[in-house]
């Protein structure tokens, strides 16, 4: 795809690349981050004439993104509060600041078939991985993640492996003074026919200002199963920008669930190619801001054979200043027939300042398919509220029962019932506010 440099700023200038390698880095990884240099000198950085960027203000983002904390030492931690309990999981892996820090992780008895590896590790082997070298020169923060990458995780599950505990993923950036900035690639390769659910949380310690950067490559053989969930909890300067780049072979199935709960900037980005047929792709979350948080959810998904389907439903709550962006794109390639891909974005606006940028989209190349998309913006339900307060039903008790009650079928998707239950605490924690707790009605 062509590149408008007009839409794009130049970066400022980055270190040479040499100061971020660790030691021992084999030469194909200076190559990677080099490419990525270039790519980057060429292009820049996203404006605001970017169309996925024309609702975003970048400019604090663009001031934290090309300046990555040293390597140092190991952070002081003796704990990393995650959503499940250490004996429920297969393994889990902890990331502070950037880096895996195997104090808190658990990777010492992997299940048969499973093997786990830190990025930081595989930079030293003397041949890439064939997806690090994943190139485009549209999205610049992937670019940015390889030029800058400090670690990540490496995930690969052999044909035929069934786990039957979720794999934690937990990242923690601790932010006690200065601005910091981490870099990330991860890779998930599961074999054919082999199944896995992949929990990721992240959080921030502190109030300084934070961003974290991050870029996974995902590669489902035929008949593979990935379940994929994914927690935000981000803080006042808090930014982030995650991208994931599936590709899905025949019969195989990714089903991803969202939930971004705050933050200065929290973007969301997953590219998905459906190339098998009878291949299958669901993608879900919420978001939920206040004050002036931002948050975006980008998605693109590409059905390029006959016979698979896709199915998006994403829904928000946003009150006071809070702006939310959803732009969804369902491509169906010619010759692409039996499609069915369906999209659908809800949000529920709690405040006359709260805005809701949305965008669906299909591109059609095929005719005989079944595809559709739709958008809802609105308040909550003056009579139901009415009916609630008649009922002797405090105000605020009253639009968080029905902000939950909107909210509850989303999670719908989650199957893990510990893990819906957690994730299901924290919607119910943003929209109950303390201060609302024991209001008379």
């Amino acid at each position: 795809m062509a590149t408008s440099t007009r839409n794009f700023r130049s970066p400022e200038p980055l270190a040479p690349a040499t100061a971020w390698l660790g030691d021992g880095e084999a030469a194909w990884a200076a190559g990677l981050r080099t490419a990525a240099r270039a790519r980057l000198a060429a292009h820049g950085l996203p404006t605001a004439k970017a169309e996925t960027w024309r609702h975003t203000n970048l400019n604090r983002l663009l001031a934290l993104a090309p300046a990555p904390e040293a390597p140092g030492g190991t952070p002081a931690l003796d704990h990393a509060p995650g959503l499940l309990a250490g004996e429920a999981v297969a393994a889990r892996l902890v990331f502070v600041d950037g880096r895996l820090n195997p104090a808190l992780s658990q990777l010492d008895e992997l299940p048969a078939g499973l093997e786990i590896r830190p990025l930081a590790a595989v930079l030293g082997d003397g041949q890439a991985p064939e997806a690090l070298a994943q190139e485009d020169a549209t999205r610049p923060f992937h670019d940015l993640a390889t030029a800058l990458m400090s670690d990540g995780m490496v995930l690969e599950l052999s044909p035929g492996t069934v786990l039957e505990r979720p794999i934690e993923c937990v990242h923690i950036a601790l932010a006690d003074e200065g601005a910091k900035a981490h870099h990330l690639r991860h890779l998930i390769r599961l074999g054919a026919e082999s199944a896995a659910d992949i929990v990721e949380s992240r959080l921030t310690l502190g109030t300084g200002a934070t961003l974290v950067n991050e870029s996974t490559s995902i590669d489902l053989a035929a008949g593979a199963h990935l379940s994929l969930t994914r927690l935000y909890e981000g803080g006042a300067e808090d930014h982030g920008i995650r991208q994931s780049f599936a590709r899905l072979d025949k019969g195989a199935r990714l089903e991803a669930f969202v939930a971004l709960l705050g933050g200065a900037l929290n973007r969301e980005e997953i590219v998905a190619e459906v190339v098998g047929e009878t291949a299958s792709c669901d993608l879900a979350g919420v978001y939920l801001l206040a004050g002036r948080q931002h948050g975006d959810v980008i998605t693109e998904v590409t059905h390029a054979v006959p016979d698979t389907t896709s199915n998006q439903v994403f829904k928000g709550v946003l009150d006071d200043r809070a702006q939310a962006v959803f732009q969804g794109r369902v491509t169906v390639a010619p010759g692409a027939q039996g499609t069915d891909g369906r999209q659908l974005n809800k949000t529920l606006l709690l405040s006359d300042e709260a805005e809701i940028d949305t965008k669906p989209e299909l591109e059609i190349y095929a005719d005989d398919v079944k595809c559709a998309h739709g958008a809802t913006t609105g308040a909550l339900d003056e009579d139901a509220l009415f009916y609630l307060r008649a009922r002797g039903i405090p105000l605020a008790r009253a639009r968080h029962l029905l902000v939950e009650a909107f909210l509850t079928d989303a999670l719908e998707g989650v199957t893990s019932a510990p893990l819906r239950e957690a994730l299901a605490a924290r919607i119910q924690a943003w929209s109950a506010p303390e201060d609302a707790k024991g209001e008379e009605a």
